[in-house]
């Protein structure tokens, strides 16, 4: 037996630790035999040690919507089809495809669904496939882990309000990092978290200890599906419990239906971004459900709205302008037209930056409706990209 630091129980100046066999900085500590070790150091960060350095740009796995790193929340009544969201989410990265209109970063995914059976998990995910054209290549990024009538409990608390992580929480992390995954979803909520929903200690430590452990281990993100409180829906806020869960997301989505005169019609929702600590809160994407996938939903008369083309769209739609203009655009990042850094030049990027426009270019290469063009006598040659 090898005893280790838990990040949870600590007085003064002394961490209780358990005697369990695990390996160092697992950070779990069931009920056992306690020791005490001395405290680690603190992590002192000096800024003027990094004057003049350039800091990392914030990574995201959905730019604006689901940031690297942290905990995003996506509340949703139930059966307005946060499951599907989720799993188009995990299709969407598997292929650095396009997510609710907004370019998903490519990488592995895996999903423990606690709602659904392995078939129904299988069905759903045969009507993504078909409507994003997805190949098996494509599928090889994604997993799920069906939860249904399990034990899924990630962390318990004590009488103090103490959390500690369970074995579940181990093998839970162990296997997505063996997958690779940079994005974890967890649906839903209530299956995984055991304490007092309305206890803002155990919220936290459930959001930022549980949950954001895993973030940090797959160097990615961890998307959480919840059901708002009957509050949360009436007030049109779509949070729940204490103000601890909102407080501890860093991004918070709200699924909804959309508000309209009369009943609304049963195929439409509404994803608005409630809370963002990194982006511009309150963005809204209209949706509509068709086929068993939810799609952007652009009506002829939504000119003029707040809604935005996907960068893609709105990718094509310049190259097609700057090329009628003979402005040629290349795809080489070292070139002084580079088609993401023109395009977020012009006044009609609709709000895009130049990351997303060159995860547009990646993956409307990959999907083949751009190439690479050369042509000029041998002297004056000259690349550029060009529709496909």
């Amino acid at each position: 037996m090898t005893t280790y630091p838990t990040p949870y129980a600590k007085d003064n100046d002394r961490v209780t630790v358990t005697k369990w066999e695990l390996s160092p900085n697992d950070g779990y500590a069931p009920p056992g035999e306690s020791v005490e070790r001395p405290l680690p150091p603190l992590q002192i960060i000096n800024p003027a040690d990094y004057f003049g350095h350039i800091i990392p740009s914030r990574r995201w796995i959905v730019r604006d919507w689901i940031p690297c790193g942290v905990v995003t929340g996506l509340y949703g009544d139930g059966g307005l089809g946060k499951s599907l969201l989720a799993q188009q989410l995990q299709s969407a990265c598997a292929c650095g495809g396009e997510w609710v209109g907004q370019v998903a970063e490519y990488c592995r995914s895996i999903g423990f669904y606690c709602e659904d059976d392995t078939d129904e998990l299988l069905r759903r995910q045969e009507n993504i496939t078909a409507a994003m054209n997805l190949e098996a290549a494509d599928l090889a990024n994604v997993q799920f882990v069906s939860r249904v009538h399990q034990d899924n409990i990630l962390m318990t608390f004590s009488k103090s309000g103490k959390g500690e992580l369970t074995p579940l929480h181990k093998q839970m992390v162990e296997q997505s990092k063996d997958f690779g995954a940079r994005l974890a979803v967890f649906d839903t909520a209530a299956d995984f978290f055991a304490g007092n929903e309305n206890d803002r200690g155990q919220v936290r430590q459930f959001i930022a200890v549980a949950l954001g452990s895993i973030a940090e281990a797959i160097d990615g993100a961890v998307l959480l599906c919840a059901h708002p409180s009957r509050s949360g829906i009436s007030s049109g806020t779509g949070d729940g419990g204490s103000t601890g869960w909102s407080n501890s997301f860093r991004s918070r989505l709200y699924l909804s239906m959309p508000e309209c005169e009369g009943v609304p019609p049963d195929d439409e929702r509404v994803l608005a971004r409630k809370k963002a600590n990194y982006a511009a809160r309150n963005d809204q994407i209209p949706l509509v459900w068709s086929n068993g996938a939810f799609r952007v939903n652009r009506p002829n008369d939504a000119i003029g709205s707040s809604f935005r083309a996907s960068a893609s769209e709105v990718f094509l739609s310049l190259l097609d302008a700057l090329t009628k203009q003979n402005r040629l655009v290349s795809d080489n990042a070292h070139a002084s037209n580079y088609a993401p850094k023109e395009f977020a030049l012009q006044p009609d990027r609709q709000g895009y930056k130049r990351q997303d426009f060159k995860l547009a270019m990646e993956r409307l290469f990959a999907v083949g409706q751009i190439k690479v063009v050369e042509d000029g006598p041998p002297s004056r040659r000259r690349r550029y990209i060009a529709n496909a």
